[in-house]
């Protein structure tokens, strides 16, 4: 009876490359080659847990530094706040101070001595007289 129809191990290594099995002679792996992929299955296992507990605690550092920069914003912009209504306060304050002076200098605005003026005749050059009302 020849090889291939028994268990026998030999018959799946190339002739050609001894480090390669042939695919249709293969019989199962041998106990040290199995041995040698579950060694790197557990160190591929340790190295993807290793990689996720890292990547979760560069997360959580990320979440931290934003929370720390919404805080910071909301800080400036309260202190920004304060600052705009002290400056609204000040303005209002020196206009209401400035008021006297202004009416001291422009009684009225638009530069008329009497601000009820009577008006009895058109300003137009060469107009007929009419009644104002």
């Amino acid at each position: 009876m020849s090889d291939i129809m028994t268990e026998n191990p030999g018959t799946t290594v190339s002739k050609l490359a001894p480090h390669r099995y042939v695919p249709y002679h293969f019989k199962g792996l041998k106990p040290t080659d199995a041995e040698v992929i579950d060694i790197e299955r557990h160190a591929q296992v340790i190295a993807k847990k290793k990689l996720n507990k890292d990547i979760k605690g560069e997360e959580a550092a990320w979440a931290a530094q934003n929370l720390a920069n919404t805080q910071e914003l909301l800080n400036n912009d309260i202190v920004l706040q304060n600052k705009k209504e002290e400056l609204v306060k000040d303005i209002a304050a020196a206009a209401v101070a400035e008021k006297v002076q202004k009416d001291a200098r422009w009684p009225n605005m638009y530069g008329d001595l009497d601000p009820n003026a009577v008006v009895e005749h058109d300003m137009v050059a060469n107009a007929a007289p009419r009644e104002i009302k």
